[in-house]
């Protein structure tokens, strides 16, 4: 096989999975995702006439590729405060229709990941970001992925 000789044993890759806490990020990952989908519920709803003009205006105005231009951005670069779910919803309620929504989303997230990976591929060898990504928490999770890679 292909394997490289420091590969985990199966054993030592479900004791990483452990000390990676999965169970942990996935619970707040949900509950992070049902607070989101709890608010975005109530602002649509006590806001209706508001939402439904701003997402048509955003449709009028960038139209799908306005939804692939935000999602190419959110997927290259970080940024937390902004879901990607804003620029489908504004899509979908400004009727530009649910399949249309989806494939300009699609398109402008595998161009963003792509985007994603060059520029991490350029940016990897500058010395500040080498030190940024190689310290802290970050340093523990680059040391996992090294060493288990995908199960890390």
């Amino acid at each position: 096989m292909n394997e490289p000789p420091d590969a985990p044993a199966p054993g030592r890759a479900a004791a990483a999975l452990a000390d990676f806490e999965a169970g942990k990020l996935l619970r707040r990952s949900l509950v992070g995702a049902l607070i989101l989908l709890a608010a975005m519920a109530s602002l649509s709803h006590l806001f209706k006439d508001a939402v439904v003009s701003g997402s048509s205006a955003f449709v009028e105005v960038a139209g799908g590729p306005g939804i692939l231009a935000a999602w190419l951005l959110l997927d290259t670069l970080p940024f937390p405060l902004i879901p990607h779910d804003v620029f489908s919803t504004l899509g979908f309620l400004g009727n530009l229709g649910f399949w249309s929504t989806v494939a300009w989303a699609s398109v402008g997230s595998v161009l963003g990941g792509c985007a994603s990976w060059w520029l991490s591929s350029r940016l990897s060898h500058v010395p500040a970001v080498h030190r940024g990504i190689t310290s802290g928490r970050a340093r523990r999770m680059f040391d996992l992925t090294r060493k288990y890679g995908a199960l890390a």
